[in-house]
């Protein structure tokens, strides 16, 4: 398992989440995304997004487990260089 803390840039949206999922779907790897102590995996983001609150500034953290370590590690880095574009 990996994770990664990040602050949101701005507030995640529908949109924003289902990108976020198109992006993490790429990998073998299980995504999952925390925030309040909230925590909803890659594949039900579009549809539990605004259950984790994200709003700029908040800390949003990231995790990848299963799957090859190199797998992991490539998963976390793309996803979080992703949100960073948002």
């Amino acid at each position: 398992m990996h994770l990664q803390e990040i602050v949101a840039s701005s507030t995640w949206t529908e949109t924003i989440a289902e990108q976020v999922a198109d992006r993490a779907a790429l990998h073998q790897t299980r995504v999952m995304f925390t925030c309040d102590e909230v925590s909803v995996h890659a594949p039900v983001l579009p549809y539990a997004w605004d259950r984790l609150h994200v709003r700029q500034g908040s800390k949003v953290l990231v995790t990848t487990e299963g799957g090859a370590e190199t797998s992991q590690l490539t998963a976390l880095s793309d996803v979080v260089d992703y949100i960073a574009t948002l």
